[in-house]
């Protein structure tokens, strides 16, 4: 016997009449689902469909690739375990200040934390804005905290503490270096190397009690590598004995600042 075509008005099915069906308390909403065995009613989160106003949550956001198009915000920390690569500007606006992190703002950093790049690093300037000197690094004989701040000669390849009036000086053991050659942090910490100041402001220990008289004037070396005033009038018979010139005296540790200058 032919069957009769129903028209899509004419298909009217009660749940209890659909066999396999197991049905609980039904709520706006749900939708059947057959679970392996027969067919129940869940929500679309209970059947692992997203709403059209879900969150990317770690429920729905399950990425191994792919493109992610428009402003991403990250409320807390982003991890990436591998390279990060940024194809436009990579931009710093935070301005907190943290160890080991780049930072936006005016407060000027004072943490340790090394920070390596490897290849050539242009910037149109570079300030510091806590240290003053520019120094070398050289092999020595004397431990750094035993020479910080005092004249240093070179012998045999080494830094020793410098005699009086010595014209082998190759200047004053800083610790306010603000960039350094030819050596690195360990080196100085295990007292295989120390950094002497070439260029810039350094204080440096004076033999006799500082005195703002005395600004303006040259040094050398004195007794235990201190500094010795240069009489004024006489520089000319300290050739290759200056180490440089008195601009600043703090008299509660008896320094003189100089400003580096051998000759």
């Amino acid at each position: 016997m032919a069957r009769t075509k129903l028209a899509p008005y004419q298909l009217r099915l009660n749940l209890e009449d659909v066999g396999g069906v197991s049905i609980e308390s039904v709520e706006s909403g749900e939708i059947l689902r057959w679970s392996g065995t027969e067919w129940v009613n869940q929500t679309l989160a209970e059947a692992g469909i997203a709403i059209a106003t879900h969150d990317h949550d770690n429920t729905y956001l399950k990425l191994t690739g792919g493109t992610i198009t428009g402003d991403l915000t990250v409320n807390n920390n982003l991890t990436v375990n591998n390279n990060l690569t940024a194809a436009n500007n990579l931009k710093v606006t935070g301005t907190t200040k943290a160890t080991g992190c780049f930072y936006a703002g005016t407060i000027a950093p004072s943490n340790t934390t090394r920070l390596n790049y490897d290849g050539y690093l242009y910037a149109t300037r570079v300030y510091n804005a806590v240290y003053n000197d520019y120094a070398e690094c050289f092999e020595t004989a004397v431990n750094y905290n035993e020479c910080k701040n005092r004249i240093v000669e070179i012998r045999d390849d080494k830094i020793f503490i410098a005699s009086p009036e010595s014209d082998l000086v190759v200047g004053i053991v800083s610790d306010t270096y603000g960039f350094v050659l030819y050596g690195a942090e360990d080196e100085i910490e295990n007292n295989t190397k120390v950094p002497i100041g070439v260029s810039g402001t350094l204080m440096v220990d004076a033999e006799n009690k500082v005195s703002k008289e005395n600004i303006g004037k040259f040094i050398c070396s004195g007794k235990d590598g201190k500094a010795r005033v240069v009489p004024k009038g006489k520089i000319d018979n300290y050739e290759g004995k200056i180490v440089g010139k008195i601009i600043g005296v703090n008299e509660e540790i008896n320094q003189y600042k100089i400003i580096i200058c051998l000759r």
